[in-house]
């Protein structure tokens, strides 16, 4: 079998337990791509904002990057189960880094804000500012 992440084959021995089962990933990228909710509180002048992340400091290519997509699943999640329905959310992206100094002032007068994203960004050098 061929791995979805790194793309390397893997021989899974196949018994009749596993006779119709078909592992999408190798066990070096299953360890290393466990998605483990993980948040950070990050305060400001006027408030308080909740950043959630799946995985800290990867390097991931496009390909990698849509594998891992279906993890959003576990953010989605957490809306409903963390009564966020009234915080304002933002999905953080590469792009919202690029426009994010010039677009905090907007956003900025909410008192509580939640930050979503896959993959980890460091805030701590764009918050100085503010």
């Amino acid at each position: 079998m061929k791995c979805k992440i790194c793309e390397c084959f893997f021989v899974k021995e196949t018994t009749f337990k596993n006779l119709y089962s078909f592992p999408e990933l190798c066990d070096d990228c299953r360890k290393k791509y466990k998605p483990v909710l993980q948040f950070e509180k990050i305060p400001y002048d006027l408030g308080m904002i909740t950043y959630y992340y799946l995985y800290t400091e990867l390097k991931l290519n496009m390909k990698q990057k849509e594998y891992l997509n279906k993890h959003w699943a576990i953010l989605f999640d957490l809306i409903n189960s963390q009564n966020l329905k009234n915080t304002t959310i933002i999905i953080v992206d590469t792009d919202f880094l690029e426009v994010f100094r010039k677009e905090f002032c907007y956003i900025k007068e909410f008192s509580s804000i939640t930050f979503m994203s896959l993959i980890r960004f460091n805030f701590e050098n764009l918050m100085i500012f503010f």
